[in-house]
C-alpha cells in the first residue's frame, strides 16, 4: 500500500496510474481531518471560530452550489443513486453520503 496515493479527482492510484478506488474511502472524505464531522453541536457552538479556520466564503469560489440542490428538489420522493455517487464532493457543494444527509437534516430540524 505504500505506493498508492490520493489523486487531486479523489481517486487512489498507483504509480503507474492505475485506479484502485474511485472515491477515496468511498466518500471522498479525509478521515484525519473529520473529527467533528458528526458532531453538529460542536460546530453549532463554536460558529465563529469554524467560520474563521475554515473560510467557506474562498472554497465557495470553487464549488458549485446549486446542481446537487437542485437534482435533490428535481427528484424529490424518488428512488435515485446517492448524491455523492452522481456529483463529486470536490466539486460541488451538498454531494455528501446519504447518512451525513440525514444527520445534518436531523439536526437542523
Amino acid at each position: 500500500l505504500e505506493g498508492l496515493s490520493v489523486q487531486f479527482d479523489y481517486t487512489v492510484r498507483d504509480a503507474e496510474g492505475t485506479v484502485f478506488q474511485f472515491n477515496y474511502g468511498g466518500d471522498g472524505i479525509d478521515t484525519s481531518r473529520t473529527s467533528h464531522l458528526f458532531r453538529l453541536d460542536f460546530l453549532r457552538d463554536n460558529y465563529g471560530g469554524v467560520l474563521r479556520k475554515l473560510q467557506p466564503q474562498n472554497a465557495l469560489r470553487g464549488l458549485d452550489d446549486k446542481t446537487v440542490r437542485r437534482f435533490l428538489k428535481k427528484n424529490k420522493g424518488e428512488d435515485h443513486d446517492p448524491v455523492l455517487s452522481l456529483f463529486s464532493p470536490g466539486r460541488y457543494l451538498g454531494a455528501v453520503s446519504p447518512k451525513f444527509r440525514m444527520k445534518v437534516e436531523d439536526f437542523v430540524s
